[in-house]
């Protein structure tokens, strides 16, 4: 693909998937050129932690907050915000590529990732933006393929055709040079003991991730006799004393763990990110979906996915009745 470059690779926090799904590209990169990441937050802390031999750099940060049910709303009040972080961050592109002497910038979904003086590289599986509104939905997705225009290509993790996995997210034509990644994913299938019989991997903007761990914490403290595992998706501090006897929780895994974890769990429990999906798709695992309440992608991609690839659908407001039944199905069967 490349060879002899110095290449930046800075995915957006919104949640983990960003991070995680650039992990097998800096990989497959790093093979021939010297890398270096750059991100905030607990993405970067994630990726520190993934490659502690590569120079990192720190991002503006977005500060992305689902505080209502409303994609809309949201991303009003988002958005003054967010164009400040976009300028702060173009500005942070051309620092790091006079100071570390980049020759490409590869940026996944952070608008603002680009330089006049490299090859830019744009990261997406939203060539088309959802919403509950076609007109909305047509206006979001012009302005992202507009924004996407100003990268020099478009590199889309997903398969081009009858075979994809984002449907109609992914599958339209853009005047951006575009290149599709097939699924991305860093775990790996392996055949081990299971440990666990359920699962739950967080992830996601602030307040909804929290809101879902007491949501899992509250159904798993119903059912002593199963084997839970948490997967928080953050540092951020929790009382050991609300934690049932009979879950085992992490915080933030490293790659080769969370794919031991997933890989000796009987059924995971996660949102229905893109790159959750992936994942789940490569190591083909049983799993309930549980979309983030207002984010019409997570939305649309597990009403799609439901009843497919082993997957079945539920929404937040009733999760907590959806999961007794299927923990109660679980004991049942034993």
């Amino acid at each position: 693909m490349y060879f002899n470059k110095r290449i930046v690779v800075a995915p957006l926090f919104w949640g983990l998937g960003h991070a995680t799904r650039c992990i097998p590209i800096i990989k497959s990169l790093q093979k021939n050129n010297t890398v270096a990441i750059a991100s905030d937050g607990e993405a970067l802390t994630l990726l520190q932690a993934e490659f502690p031999e590569l120079e990192s750099f720190e991002l503006p940060a977005y500060s992305i907050r689902y505080t209502f049910d409303s994609m809309l709303a949201n991303m009003i009040v988002l958005g003054p915000g967010s164009l400040r972080t976009i300028r702060k961050e173009k500005n942070r592109a051309e620092e790091i590529v006079q100071n570390w002497k980049a020759d490409i910038l590869i940026s996944d979904n952070r608008f603002g990732f680009r330089s006049g003086f490299t090859e830019n590289i744009y990261i997406t599986h939203q060539l088309n933006i959802p919403a509950n509104n076609r007109v909305i939905s047509n206006l979001a997705s012009r302005v992202h393929q507009r924004i996407i225009a100003k990268f020099d290509q478009c590199w889309v993790p997903d398969f081009k055709g009858s075979k994809n996995l984002a449907g109609k997210l992914s599958q339209v034509n853009i005047q951006t040079p575009t290149k599709y990644l097939g699924a991305l994913s860093r775990m790996q299938k392996a055949t081990i003991p299971i440990e666990f019989d359920f699962t739950a991997v967080l992830s996601g903007p602030e307040p909804q991730r929290t809101k879902l761990e007491e949501i899992i914490l509250k159904a798993f403290s119903q059912f002593e006799a199963h084997r839970f595992c948490l997967v928080r998706g953050t540092n951020s501090k929790r009382n050991s004393e609300s934690i049932p006897s009979n879950v085992r929780v992490y915080n933030l895994l490293a790659s080769a763990d969370l794919n031991k974890v997933i890989n000796s769990t009987t059924h995971i429990i996660c949102r229905s990110g893109y790159t959750s999906i992936m994942d789940l798709v490569l190591l083909n695992k049983e799993a309930t979906l549980i979309p983030t309440p207002g984010q019409y992608e997570q939305e649309y991609l597990a009403k799609r996915l439901d009843g497919k690839y082993r997957f079945q659908v539920c929404h937040q407001k009733t999760s907590l009745h959806f999961l007794a039944i299927l923990f109660s199905r679980k004991e049942e069967e034993e």
